[in-house]
C-alpha cells in the first residue's frame, strides 16, 4: 500500500468503521505493538467519514449477494466524499466500486 500511496498525490478517506476494522486486521496479522501503532498512525492520517443514518441508508441500497454490509458502508463512504479512487484488498468491494464508476486499485497487485 505504501508504494501505491507514494506514487500518487492523495488524501485518504475511510469510514469510521476502519478504526475498529483496521486495528482488528492488524492484530490478527501481527499482534506487535509497533504494528498497532502504525495502524493508529494510518487511521489518524485519514479523513474519517461519519456513519450517519443517511450514509447507512445509502449503503443499504448498495448491498447485494456479493456486497457485504461493511463493504457497502465503505463504498457508500467513498461515494459520499466523491473519491477519485477506491483502494482496497477485497476483490468484491473493488468490483462493486468499479460498477459505481469509481477508479479502483488493489495495492497488492
Amino acid at each position: 500500500m505504501e508504494d501505491h500511496l507514494a506514487e500518487h498525490a492523495h488524501v485518504l478517506a475511510t469510514s469510521r468503521l476502519a478504526i475498529v476494522e483496521v486495528a482488528r486486521a492488524c492484530k490478527l496479522a501481527n499482534p506487535s505493538p509497533e504494528v498497532a501503532e502504525e495502524a493508529d498512525r494510518l487511521i489518524s492520517s485519514c479523513m474519517l467519514v461519519a456513519v450517519s443514518s443517511q450514509l447507512l441508508r445509502a449503503a443499504r441500497k448498495l448491498t447485494s449477494s456479493t456486497v457485504r454490509t461493511l463493504d457497502a458502508i465503505h463504498l457508500a463512504s467513498a461515494l459520499r466524499v466523491e473519491a477519485d479512487e477506491l483502494l482496497a484488498y477485497d476483490h468484491r468491494l473493488l468490483a462493486a466500486a468499479g460498477e459505481q464508476g469509481l477508479r479502483v486499485a488493489n495495492p497488492s497487485t
